[in-house]
């Protein structure tokens, strides 16, 4: 059976070792890693060994610019949920309210997430930095000045329970220290045998917009609970005209598994309810949008591509099929679904 995909999350403070164990565990689960310091670098067109002696909150370390860092860190570990792969973070997550907006992410693709935060020495911290100062394809531009301001900041994760966070301490070889970081993991495992008992969610969610043209005899049955009930499917009613003793008409999306999605119309049509598919096209907000580039990863019609040399994300709306998966990828909800205009006067 293969293994659900998890997302974790290696943090702490300058050079306290996450960045050597977060990449060693990637590659030790198979996992994507994504590292802020060299996305940080990419998003502003540097190279990741390029040194930047910006101070602390200026240049591309200004609070602006992290918040894009850490918005593509989310939108490459969407991505990889998305496709039912783990995914390995790696930045400061100094503050709970960027912690915060990790377990969202994890509970929306209903994954498992642990914050490994690592800890080490003062002097060994000072010693990395000496060190990492002379090596020049160095990704870090951490020094002492910054490390004692980032100190101040940080905010102790007190909002993560125990089967959330583990701690360790890196003043050991990285080949120990992932020894001992399963071992920990091995120490929570209760939690994550009691989710795979009760069964994640899939991942891929299938979501559709119907028209349900209801018989007078049906319009008394909650019909629409068995949808919730019976075939685990959402849904959102967005327009109803239902009266008794008369025929009904609802306009509503259902999400789910497809399976389940599927499952459920066949019931209704059963039911002698007439069920008719709603034309619906993908738009982007090019307000919101930020070239991230996540999405054309998963765009098997080519609709959403990068654009060489300029680096630019284009959306082809001509080539769209409607699929969905782009807008839920995004994190900053740039991609949004709607309806066929028409839909509107149906109900009227």
């Amino acid at each position: 059976m293969p293994q659900p995909p998890e997302l974790y999350v290696f943090f702490g403070l300058i050079a306290s070792g996450k960045s050597t164990l977060a990449e060693a565990w990637a590659e030790r689960i198979g996992a994507v890693y994504a590292n802020s310091d060299v996305l940080r670098k990419e998003l502003a067109g540097l190279k990741p060994a390029a040194e930047q002696s910006d101070s602390f909150g200026k240049g591309i370390y200004t609070p602006e610019f992290t918040r894009k860092t850490y918005d593509a860190m989310l939108c490459r570990a969407g991505s990889e949920l998305t496709l039912g792969r783990s995914a390995v973070l790696d930045a400061s997550y100094s503050s709970e309210a960027e912690r915060r907006m990790v377990l969202d992410l994890a509970e929306s693709h209903q994954v498992l997430v642990r914050f490994v935060l690592c800890i080490c020495p003062e002097p060994l911290m000072k010693e990395r930095m000496e060190i990492r100062a002379r090596d020049p394809l160095a990704v870090s531009d951490g020094r002492w000045e910054i490390y004692l301001q980032q100190k101040k900041k940080f905010v102790e994760p007190k909002e993560l329970d125990q089967s959330q966070l583990i701690v360790i301490n890196t003043d050991k070889p990285v080949e120990l220290l992932i020894s001992e970081l399963e071992s920990l993991i091995l120490r929570q495992q209760p939690p994550i045998n009691a989710i795979l008992q009760n069964g994640l969610k899939e991942i891929t969610v299938y979501k559709r917009m119907y028209i349900l043209r209801f018989p007078k005899e049906n319009i008394d049955q909650p019909i629409i609970c068995m949808l919730v009930k019976k075939y685990d499917i959402e849904f959102n009613i967005l327009k109803a005209d239902i009266f008794l003793h008369q025929d009904g008409i609802m306009v509503l999306e259902l999400a789910g598994h497809k399976r389940n999605v599927q499952s459920g119309i066949k019931y209704l049509k059963n039911l002698g309810v007439k069920v008719e598919s709603v034309a619906t096209s993908i738009r982007r907000d090019d307000d919101k949008c930020y070239q991230c580039g996540v999405c054309t990863g998963i765009c098997a019609a080519g609709a959403l591509h990068i654009e060489r040399p300029e680096m630019a994300v284009v959306f082809e709306p001509d080539k769209c099929t409607g699929c969905g998966l782009c807008v839920q990828v995004c994190p900053v909800r740039a991609m949004e679904i709607f309806m066929d205009r028409n839909v509107s006067s149906v109900a009227a």
